[in-house]
């Protein structure tokens, strides 16, 4: 009997750890591993990182819409460093940037466009509708047309 107990034990140790991984108390006691019931043991709790990447973007367009006055608006960001790119092209902030999806892109209405943020490119920029410019580290590209991201032929501005 007990040469069948040898034999299981790593299995029933698998099973442990993979129920206390998932959180489900195993179906027999195990002192060493932690149990939901024990309040001695530190809670653990597990978060997916596709759950909590939103969250963050979120808190980036949160961070920057607390920072504006919606009575005086202003460019903020890399939206403040295309606009000292571009000057009056641009015109001025009507409104403060705001988060427009999950993903953490971000817009603004101007006199004379709409400046957004596209943070999978990580890009600023802004277009009057047919005009685009975007900011690309320190590149700056120009292209016309209804992409809203820049396409491969864009054009480099010095």
């Amino acid at each position: 009997m007990r040469d069948r107990f040898v034999e299981f034990l790593p299995l029933v140790l698998a099973l442990g750890l993979v129920a206390v991984w998932f959180g489900i108390q195993p179906p027999i006691g195990l002192p060493f591993l932690p149990s939901k019931q024990d309040p001695t043991q530190p809670a653990v709790s597990v978060v997916p990182s596709a759950t909590s990447t939103p969250a963050l973007t979120l808190s980036r367009a949160a961070a920057i819409q607390s920072l504006c006055d919606p009575k005086e608006p202003q460019f903020l960001g890399t939206l403040a460093s295309l606009k000292a790119r571009l000057g009056n092209i641009m015109g001025s902030p009507i409104d403060c940037e705001r988060a427009v999806n999950s993903q953490g892109d971000t817009e603004q209405q101007t006199t004379t466009g709409l400046a957004y943020y596209r943070r999978k490119l990580n890009i600023a920029a802004f277009t009057t509708g047919w005009d685009h410019w975007a900011l690309n580290g320190s590149n700056l590209l120009r292209w016309g047309g209804p992409q809203v991201e820049p396409p491969e032929d864009a054009t480099a501005v010095p």
